[in-house]
């Protein structure tokens, strides 16, 4: 399917990664996790126990031998709160970063760095064998709604790392992507709109052609709200999220997804709600739905292959 979109000026990958992972402008994104979320003390404390079962599902089912989880866009405000529901899995996080300037605060934070510049990096022997550790991929690039989250070029990365998963034998791959934008955003984005919707459609489509156990997360307009462990998930063919939800939140339900016993796939809207996060995610049926714009796209091509494939009349 043709699209029209406006040219843009090219960036090296470096500079595409350091805009698609760059932190969040907020006050609260420079502050240690503990002490933004202070006011979420008590819900964490009720989850204690629903976090020790969660870290002995998560090595004992999907990620049994593994120690370690790739995250794309680990040094976002979402990446950075990724991070931290991992490692109380008892796992490590896996930070691909651009440049290695961000590598000693990773490590201090407990993130293990691993940086992936150009082509040659990502597709090295010492990160293929570092990733090949891992027992899943989280891909939390692109989540905010600044002037720089329209630049979706970084997508091609994120193809070459379902790649890569299909090269060293890991089966989840979360993708958090995007839903459509409210009025103001539209008017915000203007020509810019059809570009970054194509994209996301683009990356989502090219993760369900993969043999992955994979999953796409499109998230509620997010804030730093104290965490609840309360969502709504909807599945189905095209699920919109609704309102807002805790960046915190929503890293648990990417856990969640990731760490099941049964893999979570398909397309899912998380928003704010009323239910624990293993419960909302429990009340998805748990078989691939392929997005209405990918089957409607897939018939209609098909149906010009059958044409072209049929005898001149």
């Amino acid at each position: 399917m043709l699209r029209t979109t406006r040219p843009r000026k090219s960036r090296t990958w470096r500079e595409r990664t350091d805009m698609a992972t760059e932190p969040m402008k907020e006050d609260i994104s420079n502050m240690p996790i503990s002490k933004a979320d202070e006011t979420a003390d008590a819900p964490r404390t009720a989850d204690a126990a629903l976090r020790a079962e969660a870290a002995r599902t998560a090595q004992a089912g999907p990620m049994a031998g593994k120690k370690n989880v790739v995250v794309l866009g680990v040094t976002s405000a979402l990446g950075r709160r990724l991070a931290e529901s991992i490692l109380a899995r008892g796992l490590t996080p896996v930070g691909l970063i651009g440049e290695a300037g961000h590598s000693e605060s990773l490590r201090a934070a407990g993130t293990e760095p691993l940086v992936i510049a150009s082509e040659a990096d990502r597709t090295s022997p010492a990160a293929l064998r570092a990733m090949g550790e891992c027992g899943g991929i989280a891909v939390a690039t692109g989540t905010g709604w600044g002037p720089d989250a329209t630049d979706t070029s970084s997508t091609s990365l994120v193809g070459e790392l379902m790649g890569v998963a299909q090269l060293v034998g890991i089966r989840r791959f979360v993708l958090v992507s995007a839903y459509l934008p409210d009025d103001e955003l539209h008017t915000r984005l203007g020509d810019e709109l059809e570009s970054y919707l194509a994209e996301k459609r683009d990356v989502e489509r090219k993760l369900a052609g993969h043999d992955l156990d994979w999953c796409v997360v499109r998230p509620g307009m997010l804030d730093n709200s104290p965490a609840t462990g309360l969502v709504t998930v909807r599945g189905g063919a095209d699920p919109q999220p609704e309102g807002t939800v805790s960046r915190t939140d929503l890293a648990e339900t990417i856990c969640e997804a990731l760490f099941a016993p049964e893999p979570v796939r398909g397309v899912l809207a998380v928003s704010a709600g009323a239910q624990p996060i293993r419960a909302a995610l429990g009340s998805v049926p748990q078989a691939t739905v392929q997005p209405a714009w990918w089957c409607a796209e897939e018939r209609a091509e098909g149906a010009a292959e059958k044409r072209a494939d049929s005898p001149a009349s």
